[in-house]
């Protein structure tokens, strides 16, 4: 649900982001291309409703609703971003499906694992940000392990995955 205030604090933005112009208009944009290149080419407005139709996407594939607000489209924006840093090539729809497929709770397949973990053995894999994107967020790890585990876990985790480290085939 978006709050009237929220939904004002946007519109605020996206006109300032666009300098206020009435006749600015942001781009537009097709998922069905190459995420890569779309990043690279994105403005703030662009970024938001990126934003917004991967959020509207992953609901309709079944992923539970969020309010929609700066962290949450953050959230989103971020994971797409690395997703598809991962693979420049993907088009944002294939990029927003992966994240389907983890929002909806199914922990996927064996070949999902195995694809995984096919990336850390590229020679051009960014090590440092597939390693980083493993790191559980606390909400996962409280919603898998009861305290006082879970609070001992995300303490452990925090020493973990600190900036740069990196997971690597030896």
């Amino acid at each position: 649900m978006v709050r009237f205030g929220m939904a004002a604090a946007l519109a605020a933005g996206m006109a300032f982001a666009t300098g206020g112009s009435a006749s600015a208009q942001p781009k537009s944009f097709d998922p069905s291309d190459a995420c890569g290149p779309m990043f690279q080419q994105a403005e703030d407005t662009d970024k938001l409703m990126i934003a917004a139709w991967a959020m509207g996407h992953l609901h309709g594939r079944g992923a539970s609703a969020h309010e929609i607000n700066p962290s949450n489209i953050f959230d989103v924006l971020n994971q797409a971003f690395i997703d598809c840093f991962q693979n420049e090539t993907l088009s944002l729809a294939e990029v927003v499906n992966m994240q389907a497929g983890t929002a909806s709770g199914s922990g996927g397949t064996e070949a999902d694992a195995r694809a995984l973990l096919q990336q850390f053995l590229q020679p051009s894999s960014d090590l440092a940000a597939l390693t980083a994107a493993l790191k559980p967020n606390p909400e996962d790890v409280a919603a898998v392990y009861a305290e006082p585990l879970a609070g001992k876990l995300q303490v452990r985790y925090a020493q973990m995955y600190t900036p740069g480290v990196q997971i690597g085939p030896k």
